[in-house]
């Protein structure tokens, strides 16, 4: 019989970003809390803009910063155009872009005392969905909406809202993760910012077909069962490196935006009763995410 943790009660406030914990360094105390004044730094470029960042102006830009009482900011590692601000192994650089416009700004802010959360894309990919059309969401018609819609539009007519959606399962999550961990391992980041999660629609496209059949197909009983409202979410990750479970919970209410859901603002949340079913005994021991 495997032993169970019993029931306990979690509370936490979840957080847009994910902290990134750095082991065998000594970080300045304000690399040690969360900011307290955090802007969003929107930074979505397209190809026919030329020459980004060519006027990065690091004085100028740690003044404007420190005027404003900044102490967090999310920069740009990837926008909804598909190109990345930095010289990317992974993924693809912006091609208007001929330097380290990521790495500049994070030394900006780290000299003045402001944190770093690198901002990566999910749900649009402009690049990701050109270049690879069978990741791109399909509805229940196997139809690919906005770029129908974009097709049958005359030049006359407004732009569509947004983008083709990309739901982040193998191979585009390849890609995320891997890219990911370029970030974390190159660039001395204090998190990661990941938006436009696609949330509630069923995607009926090759992809997600294929994970929901080998889903479908295991016959397991979850370890870990909350007491979450709808549409919350739940991770378990098992870090063996450091003998230690790390339970992420998330609940948020989704906008529709064209055919799909996606989570633009996070919510509290209190008093979840959590119960684990693990196949050893483990110290219980809770952190709270502030």
């Amino acid at each position: 019989m495997q032993p169970k943790i019993k029931a306990f009660t979690l509370r936490c406030v979840p957080i847009f970003f994910c902290f990134l914990q750095i082991f065998g360094q000594e970080l300045p105390e304000f690399r040690t809390k969360e900011g307290s004044r955090q802007i969003h730094l929107d930074f979505h470029t397209s190809e026919a803009l030329e020459n980004i960042g060519s006027k990065f102006d690091k004085k100028q830009f740690q003044e404007t910063l420190k005027a404003g009482h900044v102490n967090s900011i999310n920069i740009f590692a990837k926008g909804h155009h598909g190109g990345s601000y930095y010289p990317t192994k992974v993924g693809k650089q912006h091609p208007n872009l001929d330097f380290d416009l990521l790495k500049a700004q994070i030394e900006a802010c780290h000299e003045i005392g402001v944190m770093v959360q690198a901002y990566y894309t999910i749900g649009w990919s402009v690049k990701d969905a050109e270049d690879h059309p069978d990741w791109v969401f399909l509805d229940k018609n196997r139809k690919d909406r906005y770029t129908e819609e974009k097709a049958a539009a005359n030049p006359s007519d407004p732009m569509g809202w947004g983008w083709p959606v990309l739901f982040p399962e193998v191979p585009y999550l390849d890609l995320i993760l891997e890219q990911t961990e370029e970030l974390v391992k190159n660039y001395d980041l204090d998190g990661i910012w990941y938006d436009i999660i696609p949330l509630g629609s069923p995607n009926y496209n090759y992809w997600s077909k294929k994970d929901m059949e080998a889903f479908n197909s295991l016959d397991i009983e979850p370890m870990v069962k909350v007491e979450l409202p709808s549409l919350g979410r739940i991770n378990l990750l098992h870090q063996t490196e450091h003998k230690r479970y790390v339970l992420h919970l998330l609940y948020a209410s989704p906008i529709q935006r064209g055919s799909v859901r996606v989570i633009e603002d996070l919510v509290p949340l209190y008093n979840a009763p959590v119960t684990f079913d693990l196949d050893k005994n483990i110290k219980k021991k809770i952190y709270r995410a502030q």
